[in-house]
């Protein structure tokens, strides 16, 4: 067919013939440039011979692109062609480019509450219960109806952060959020700053989010001077004993009186004492079964005087430390009951965790081997001897354990009960 000057009118007026599936026109002004025609559809196509093959590519239907911007495109399509660039690959390495160009946009906007629970759920097999529904109630947007309190929760520290894109996290951003948070909340403000700081080393280890973090957001230099230095010495002193386990002892739950001098007495974490289950403690060999950090169990002794909290509790479900309410059944948070403890004791500044502190050193009093506490209360050891060539037994560690409790006892003005190899608590528990 003969070249014409490609027109609107004509490009309308083009028909394909009744006897073929397809027809072409092609424009006298651009080379290569012409439209393809079917019974329902008609394009602009661009043809070229590259290589001594003919090729073809469509450039856009009709009615979607102007006439002008397909003698351009064809013009940029020659243009190539005489490089011996072949259009379509060029076209589709455009077309990826500005793929990976809108992915990359998207990737940019991608918020902090949107990462988060991933970065959780993946490295919730790594942590224990406790950490994970920490990282959870860190990011909490709030308002939810508190189950045992009255009124609504409020959000956590990482709230304000959460709508927030992760690219646009900066070291101002985050100054002006410690600026604000430090003032109502000190203490989980810091805990919330540390874990950002792991969550954006984990984005800059994964290939999802890899560059996405600046990398002096969570700097040592912000901490230093935005956030206070914890506390880290409080701590039962030895004149304070016996005022402490006075007060302790009459508190209102006998649960909650177990579980706090528990807490002293083992020097363990938290935690591990209590979701200690029933099967955990065994008052016939003396042992009590811990599983500590990171998920690694220890046994430590069932030393006499916490044998003596620790059975007569009520067994109403697997929980030594049982709740009637609640959803777990156990003992969940034990914070105010215990500062109701300690302001009857007139004991300031005292935590939970300054009773782990506390059991480590008061111990030194009798001039028990550092590595015999540190067994005992679970801290990974600290050299080559300890990690490999010092295998206490269980025996070992109750000789020390028994003159620790004996000692603190005393010191409070109590009776460590007789340690006997068939105590009373056997018999019962074997007749049932």
């Amino acid at each position: 067919m003969a070249r014409q000057r490609l027109t609107p009118q004509r490009i309308r007026d083009a028909k394909c013939p009744d006897n073929k599936q397809q027809a072409f026109f092609w424009d006298a002004d651009v080379k290569g440039l012409g439209i393809r025609v079917t019974k329902s559809a008609k394009a602009f196509i661009y043809q070229s011979r590259l290589a001594d093959h003919e090729f073809r590519i469509k450039i856009g239907n009709c009615d979607s692109v102007l006439l002008e911007d397909a003698r351009s495109i064809s013009r940029q399509f020659a243009a190539l062609v005489a490089q011996g660039i072949d259009p379509r690959q060029e076209r589709e390495r455009a077309t990826s480019q500005e793929a990976a160009e809108r992915q990359e946009s998207v990737r940019k906007e991608t918020t902090l509450g949107e990462v988060w629970p991933i970065y959780v759920e993946e490295r919730r097999p790594s942590w224990s219960e406790n950490y994970y529904n920490l990282h959870a109630r860190l990011i909490t947007a709030g308002g939810q109806q508190r189950t045992r309190a009255k009124g609504k929760t409020i959000p956590g520290p990482l709230a304000s952060l959460a709508t927030i894109p992760i690219s646009s996290i900066t070291a101002d951003t985050v100054k002006h959020w410690l600026g604000k948070e430090k003032t109502t909340r000190p203490t989980q403000t810091r805990i919330a700053f540390e874990a950002l700081r792991t969550f954006f080393n984990w984005c800059e280890s994964d290939e999802r989010y890899k560059g996405l973090t600046s990398p002096d957001a969570c700097s040592a230099k912000i901490k230093r001077d935005n956030l206070r230095k914890s506390k880290r010495d409080d701590c039962l002193e030895k004149g304070q004993l016996k005022i402490w386990f006075e007060s302790v002892r009459r508190y209102e739950s006998r649960v909650m009186s177990a579980y706090i001098q528990t807490l002293l007495l083992t020097g363990a974490r938290r935690e591990e004492i209590m979701s200690l289950q029933w099967s955990d403690v065994d008052f016939r060999w003396n042992r009590i079964s811990i599983m500590g950090k990171g998920g690694i169990p220890r046994d430590i002794p069932l030393t006499p005087y916490v044998a003596t909290l620790l059975y007569p509790l009520p067994r109403v479900n697997q929980w030594v430390f049982s709740a009637k309410t609640g959803a777990t059944g156990r003992l969940q948070s034990p914070t105010k009951a215990f500062q109701k403890m300690m302001d009857r004791a007139e004991i300031e500044g005292l935590t939970l965790h300054g009773l782990r502190r506390s059991f480590s050193t008061l111990a030194e009093w009798l001039e028990a081997p550092a590595g015999i506490i540190a067994q005992i209360q679970g801290h990974q050891p600290s050299a080559i001897a300890e990690k490999h060539y010092k295998k206490r037994p269980l025996d070992l560690l109750r000789m020390w354990h028994t003159r620790i409790e004996k000692w603190i006892l005393e010191q409070a003005g109590l009776e460590q009960p007789a340690e006997q190899s068939d105590t009373t608590p056997l018999k019962l528990v074997m007749g049932k």
